[in-house]
């Protein structure tokens, strides 16, 4: 079983899906989605984290101390 989500932000979405599979008896193998958004969803997917497949990945941004925007990659 596969599942393809759009974006990957926290990993909560994706989390559910993978309980709520795994209590009716699927298998997850893979996990596809069209980018990440930075990385608070590896923690949160724990070991599942590592069948996550992804087109591309993208940093939040936050206000520095001059009000610049700034890449946060850890989210």
């Amino acid at each position: 079983m596969a599942i393809v989500d759009d974006v990957i932000s926290t990993g909560a979405s994706t989390g559910a899906a993978l309980r709520l599979l795994r209590r009716v008896g699927a298998e997850v193998c893979v996990i596809g989605t069209l980018v990440t958004e930075a990385s608070l969803w590896k923690e949160a997917l724990g070991e599942d984290a590592a069948m996550v497949h992804a087109l591309g990945s993208i940093p939040v941004f936050r206000p520095d101390r001059s009000g610049a925007f700034v890449e946060d990659w850890v989210g």
